[in-house]
């Protein structure tokens, strides 16, 4: 959907609300501005979770750099070691 937006805006068919991840690129090359983004920015809260089970190497080296970036009040580890008790 961000790639049929912004392939839009940059046609000339107006305005788009995108990820800025998504337009990094015409950012640099002033294909496309970004309009008084203070007044226009909503923040969004997203969650991952994690299953109580060992995971394959590409998904464990992705939590970790998960964890890395992430602000520390934001993640509550959990250890493999200990699995959660159920009643």
């Amino acid at each position: 959907m961000s790639e049929l937006l912004k392939n839009m805006a940059l046609n000339g068919y107006g305005i788009a609300w995108l990820p800025i991840w998504s337009i990094v690129d015409e950012l640099q090359t002033k294909r496309l501005i970004c309009l008084d983004a203070a007044k226009l920015t909503v923040p969004i809260q997203a969650y991952i979770y994690r299953m109580n089970t060992r995971l394959n190497r590409t998904a464990e080296n992705l939590w970790r750099i998960l964890q890395k970036h992430m602000p520390d009040d934001l993640i509550q580890q959990i250890s493999m070691e200990e699995p959660a008790r159920r009643n």
